[in-house]
């Protein structure tokens, strides 16, 4: 057989605690590879169809992995791209009415490519500045957890003038590839705390 290769994944990072999709394309994937990540086994590995796997990321440490997949008969391949593990982004927010919506501040004319845990069960995966998934409506008043793990390039509250006031604290600015913060927090009157995060 030869050696497997892998040419491509959908994604590149995961969260410190693990538990991203991942999906490799490539050849010579056999039945029974084992993926790891860091020297981390992924935590199943299922097979999409004879050029794809998917493998659920595992617990690791900050910082670009190397992704490994072994076949049975013990060849291996390496992917040459760029995997990190990041800390995720957690904010407070405050609902205070039935249909009230958040809107991510994102700046135009980045890159951008991860998923937002609402803190109310929904989940969306936002790949463009432009994405109508960047807006979220909640059903009940209430404080939620507002958590991103992946690329968010940029940050900037002038863009969303309706959800600068909802935002309280932030509890883990986080790893996310940050290029530019220029009116990161502008009129963010209500934020009481900021901790954490790599904003060299």
């Amino acid at each position: 057989n030869a050696p497997p290769v892998i040419v491509g994944i959908d994604t590149n990072s995961s969260p410190l605690i693990g538990g991203a999709m991942i999906t490799m394309s490539g050849t010579g994937f056999m039945p029974g590879a084992i993926v790891e990540i860091g020297g981390a086994p992924c935590g199943s590995v299922t097979v999409a169809n004879s050029n794809m796997r998917k493998c659920t990321t595992s617990p690791n440490s900050a910082g670009p992995k190397t992704i490994t997949l072994t076949n049975p008969d013990s060849q291996l391949a390496n992917y040459a791209g760029v995997f990190t593990y990041r800390e995720s982004f957690v904010s407070i927010w405050e609902i205070s009415a039935p249909g009230e919506m958040i809107t991510l501040p994102l700046a135009s004319g980045l890159n951008y490519d991860f998923t937002v845990q609402w803190g109310d069960g929904a989940v969306d995966r936002i790949t463009s500045f432009s994405s109508l998934q960047k807006t979220h409506e909640y059903l009940s008043p209430g404080i939620y957890t507002i958590t991103i793990n992946g690329l968010v390039e940029g940050w900037n509250f002038s863009t969303t003038p309706d959800s600068k006031l909802k935002l309280k604290t932030v509890e883990n600015f986080g790893d996310m590839g940050w290029k530019n913060l220029n009116y990161a927090f502008y009129g963010c009157s209500n934020l009481t705390s900021f901790a954490g995060g790599v904003t060299t």
